[in-house]
């Protein structure tokens, strides 16, 4: 994160005010300045006391919709006179926090799968800087045509601590809720299984307030994986986990999906009913 923070120090550090001019000013941002750009009016909304998303690219009369809400609370800590730099200063900030946790957060998943500490750092460089092997493509078409995960943030996670906090966000808080998840399953017959129940919850939608589609995304792996457990047992019942183990586990879930299913709910009612 120390690495991603110098090529913006070095831009701030080039964009004084006696560099800039009317027709040229450091927004704040290195790569998908138009993004970058609509963080900060996102952000600007908050400070001037909104609490739900309006399109700015129409004038139409909206009702708004709860979304983009961490930008939206970043805004609430800005005010006065140099608004701009105080939002940029606040995203950068939240930029550095995300891109900790998130390595942090993938590390502790690591935990639960691999035993060995040099594997498990070799995993995490894998995660954090490396894209695949899209960058093969480089070498058997024309380098105009990138592979996707030189320029999609969702594809690439080095782009997301790079410059989109809200995706390395919501994936920090992904993963976190898988940690519960399997919490869940080595707690399902007693009674700390309701912490980690409330744990899955709370991360769950944090991570769709996020982004929506982490908390999506995470509803469909949990019931996929609950399908195959449940298969596994109607098929080879002596190599599957007890019924009431299994069913506790589906019972917690469910539990637990109830906040998050809400917000899934409320956040495609607005978009499908709002003009």
């Amino acid at each position: 994160m120390v690495l991603t923070t110098i090529p913006y120090l070095i831009a701030f550090q080039k964009a004084l005010p006696s560099d800039q001019t009317p027709t040229w000013r450091f927004s704040g941002f290195l790569f998908g300045v138009e993004d970058g750009n609509s963080y900060i009016a996102k952000m600007r909304r908050g400070m001037e006391g909104e609490w739900f998303f309006r399109s700015s690219y129409s004038g139409m009369k909206q009702k708004g919709v709860l979304a983009v809400l961490p930008y939206t609370l970043l805004g609430k800590l800005a005010g006065g006179k140099g608004a701009h730099e105080q939002l940029v200063v606040l995203f950068h900030w939240f930029r550095i926090g995300a891109g900790l946790s998130c390595i942090l957060v993938t590390y502790r998943f690591l935990c639960e799968f691999l035993l060995s500490t040099y594997w498990r750092r070799v995993a995490l460089v894998l995660i954090t800087i490396g894209g695949g092997l899209g960058w093969l493509i480089l070498l058997f078409r024309d380098p105009k045509v990138l592979p996707l995960e030189f320029y999609s943030p969702e594809a690439f996670g080095f782009l997301s601590l790079y410059g989109l906090p809200h995706l390395s966000l919501a994936r920090a808080l992904m993963l976190l809720a898988l940690i519960e998840y399997l919490k869940i399953w080595e707690t399902a017959v007693t009674t700390e299984r309701n912490v980690h129940l409330w744990r899955l919850s709370a991360a769950w939608l944090a991570a769709g307030l996020s982004q929506p589609i982490q908390a999506g995304i995470l509803s469909i792996l949990l019931v996929f994986h609950l399908i195959v457990e449940a298969t596994k047992r109607w098929y080879w019942r002596t190599f599957s986990v007890k019924k009431a183990k299994l069913k506790a586990v589906i019972l917690s879930v469910v539990w637990a999906s109830c906040l998050p299913l809400a917000l899934l709910i409320y956040t495609a009612y607005s978009f499908l009913t709002d003009p």
